[in-house]
């Protein structure tokens, strides 16, 4: 599986947006790459910890933008979103109980949720805003966003939590 790179085609215009969008990007890549390396069982859940604990705070972040602007797919979206937690949720839980090795599956899924999610359902609020306020939605660079500033130093800087017996390597 290839990395994946931003791109205008998936820029949806709220810079806060973009840039929790961007670093979620580079949080995916820096665990595909673990996984080509062959890390380590505890090197690759931290990974995975680090995307859904990013993710968790992107999606909160996403839906109190969405709620102040009283967005009217909020709950469809929020619903998306708790799904998508879960399904990341069980992927670690899954890999924890047997950590021999990321499936083709598990990458095509981190992948796709991203990239499919991005292209649809926050394109669609991205659309809103912008039919709304009858202006281009680059006016809402400025919109108050709670950016949890999650990048890849904050990720390699957090010690991950383990499962209590986690042995690893």
């Amino acid at each position: 599986m290839k990395k994946f790179e931003w791109t205008e085609k998936i820029k949806i215009g709220i810079a806060g947006i973009d840039e929790e969008h961007k670093r979620l990007i580079i949080l995916h890549n820096e665990f595909l790459e673990a996984v080509k390396e062959h890390a380590s069982p505890k090197t690759l859940h931290w990974y995975l910890k680090g995307l859904l604990t990013a993710t968790s705070h992107h999606f909160t972040s996403e839906e109190a933008l969405m709620r102040a602007k009283g967005y009217p797919r909020l709950n469809h979206h929020k619903e998306i979103h708790n799904r998508l937690k879960r399904d990341l949720n069980d992927f670690l839980i899954r890999f924890d109980r047997d950590p021999v090795r990321i499936t083709e599956t598990t990458l095509r899924f981190v992948h796709s949720w991203l990239v499919d999610h991005i292209k649809s359902e926050d394109t669609l609020f991205s659309v809103w805003i912008e039919e709304k306020a009858q202006v281009s939605s680059e006016t809402y660079q400025g919109l108050e966003y709670n950016n949890y500033e999650l990048d890849s130093e904050w990720v390699r800087s957090s010690e991950p939590e383990l499962p209590e017996g986690y042995v690893g390597s």
